[in-house]
């Protein structure tokens, strides 16, 4: 790390943006076998989308004019799991907002619903990944005109994937451009 660093330019310069899972198992960098300062990186529980990843987001578009903006869920995410064990408890109902609980798993519980996925399908863990990736992909779109922009005039596109922890593998779900 120590040699990486000294080898990190004074100024920024990413090529891409990365929103992922907060989870410490899932770091870009490493995933990708990236040097230090090629990803400008947002990172939050099951990479949800709120008003400070937008405005972070928006942030690096606007600095560094990068081509893509990568949405990367994962296998075993916490927050998924949560929501979808919450979801399992409850016949399905989505939870009411209080503290963290509103913030993150609320989303995710919303996406698993509306996305009709049969929640106590062995499957089901899956497709909930699958559909929180494309949920959050779309709310960048559907939020920031910035992004939106940026797709329509090609300048930008968007990339789902997966990464599967105990393979290492990552697996392209979708672009929009």
């Amino acid at each position: 790390m120590k040699r990486q660093r000294a080898r990190i330019p004074d100024v920024q310069d990413p090529r891409y943006i990365v929103l992922s899972c907060a989870d410490s198992r899932v770091t870009p960098e490493y995933i990708f076998n990236q040097p230090l300062g090629s990803f400008f990186v947002i990172r939050v529980a099951g990479n949800v989308v709120d008003k400070l990843v937008i405005d972070s987001i928006e942030f690096a578009v606007r600095s560094f004019n990068p081509s893509i903006i990568l949405v990367l869920g994962h296998s075993q995410c916490g927050a998924v799991t949560g929501a979808l064990d919450h979801l399992k408890k409850h016949n399905g109902a989505i939870g009411k907002p209080y503290d963290l609980y509103g913030t993150v798993l609320i989303p995710i519980e919303k996406t698993i619903v509306q996305s009709t996925i049969d929640i106590h399908a062995p499957d089901a863990l899956t497709l909930s990944i699958r559909a929180n990736v494309r949920y959050s992909a779309d709310q960048l779109v559907a939020q920031s005109s910035i992004i939106s922009s940026g797709i329509k005039n090609g300048s930008l596109c968007i990339i789902g994937a997966k990464y599967t922890l105990n393979t290492g593998k990552v697996t392209e779900l979708f672009m929009i451009k």
